[in-house]
């Protein structure tokens, strides 16, 4: 959705159903890179290696597994199988089943990350990375990507999704009656390996292998910084960066 008195600002604050199954899970069920964050680290989908459903952990979750996300949504680990970074975020919870509307499935509250003050959030919380000004300013940090980094220019998804059957259901009137879910039990949720609704039958194989790093720039590469301080409202995200030269 957008915000009438900011603007042109469209931003999601669940797991972006279409897009998601526009371009196609990764060979392992790793959810595609559906963008970019601020401090330069790439943005995913809610499933990460193995399609394993991305939870939070620590004081924020209740995941105690291998790949638990932290309290800004990303996970620092070296995944050569998905990308050269050594930290990304996830937007976490079930995908809708495209045809309902409002989305049905949505999210399980339990995917959620919970704060302090009551507020949780399914999306990026605060920036693990340094920004572009702090850089500028003089921040340092260590380096945020791995001996095989490459930066290479996305080409990116412009193409309209557009199949047979996109929200053309009215069963679900509000978002409070829709069923709560996880991709990997919710056999509705577009994410779910046995998904069958719309879109299926027209999609083509998973991609191959993870999408390249971004064009080298005049910045500097991306640096983990200590553990942020997450605020109280979510970073609004912004349209992926165009790289430049």
């Amino acid at each position: 959705h957008t915000r009438s008195f900011e603007g042109a600002t469209y931003h999601y604050h669940f797991p972006p159903s279409c897009l998601l199954k526009q371009i196609g899970d990764l060979d392992d069920g790793h959810s595609p890179q559906i963008g970019w964050a601020f401090d330069g680290f790439p943005v995913y989908g809610p499933k990460g290696p193995n399609g394993v459903d991305m939870k939070y952990g620590g004081d924020y979750g209740t995941c105690e597994g291998d790949y638990c996300l932290d309290q800004c949504g990303g996970v620092e680990a070296e995944l050569s199988g998905v990308d050269s970074f050594k930290y990304r975020y996830y937007v976490v919870g079930a995908t809708s089943d495209l045809s309902t509307t409002p989305n049905d499935p949505k999210p399980s509250t339990d995917s959620a990350a919970v704060f302090s003050t009551g507020r949780k959030s399914f999306s990026l919380n605060c920036y693990r990375g340094y920004l572009y000004s702090e850089l500028t300013g003089g921040s340092t940090g260590t380096t945020g990507v791995t001996d095989s980094y490459t930066a290479t220019a996305l080409t990116g998804v412009t193409a309209k999704y557009a199949p047979e059957g996109l929200c053309g259901s009215g069963s679900v009137t509000t978002t409070a009656a829709a069923t709560n879910g996880w991709c990997s039990t919710s056999t509705s949720s577009s994410c779910n390996s046995a998904y069958s609704g719309v879109g299926s039958t027209s999609d083509s194989s998973p991609t191959p292998s993870p999408s390249p790093s971004p064009t080298p720039s005049d910045t500097p590469t991306p640096s983990p910084t200590p553990s942020p301080t997450p605020s109280d409202s979510s970073p609004t995200p912004s349209p992926t960066p165009t790289p430049t030269a």
